[in-house]
């Protein structure tokens, strides 16, 4: 194993805060590596909600490198921020999105797999949660659209009876 000097991905934006990463490298010489985080977008510097908590629910984003992590090119939003302006104006209601997990195929695709729930809003937080994952064909330079692998329960606010003992 060798160190070398870090590489640095573009900034989030504004008050954007960037969470969880994770990273995955083609194991067939190709250089592409892959990064994926969740990144809680700073919704009152975008004026979409001025005078709220500052940041959404959480979106899903990629960063992709050709030459081994030298450099890196992105955002791919692939998991869109889920903040429900029309539930609650203040953007105190929406999905989380948290977790993300890159992960090469045999045939170089990318996989990138996360948790798309709970749904909050201003009384609630719901059980309900999904894994959720998105493909690649082409070593990570598009993605299509989300798609559910299971559902499950995500026990926030509700953990089983024996966390609380």
């Amino acid at each position: 194993m060798r160190f070398v000097t870090p590489t640095v991905t573009s900034g989030p934006g504004g008050g954007d805060f960037l969470d969880k990463e994770a990273i995955a490298a083609a194991k067939d010489g190709s250089g592409v590596v892959i990064l994926s985080l969740t990144n809680f977008l700073d919704l009152s510097a975008r004026n979409q909600c001025p005078d709220a908590s500052p940041s959404g629910f959480g979106q899903i984003e990629v960063f992709r490198s050709t030459d081994g992590g030298d450099t890196y090119q992105g955002s791919i939003v692939i998991g869109p921020d889920l903040t429900d302006f029309a539930a609650d104006p203040n953007c105190n209601a929406g999905v989380s999105q948290q977790s993300s997990s890159p992960a090469f195929g045999p045939n170089g695709e990318v996989y990138v797999v996360w948790e798309r729930g709970p749904w909050f809003d201003l009384t609630d937080v719901s059980a309900d949660a999904e894994i959720v994952v998105a493909t690649s064909l082409d070593g990570g330079a598009t993605f299509g659209p989300p798609m559910v692998v299971d559902r499950i329960n995500h026990m926030r606010g509700a953990p089983p009876v024996a966390l609380l003992l």
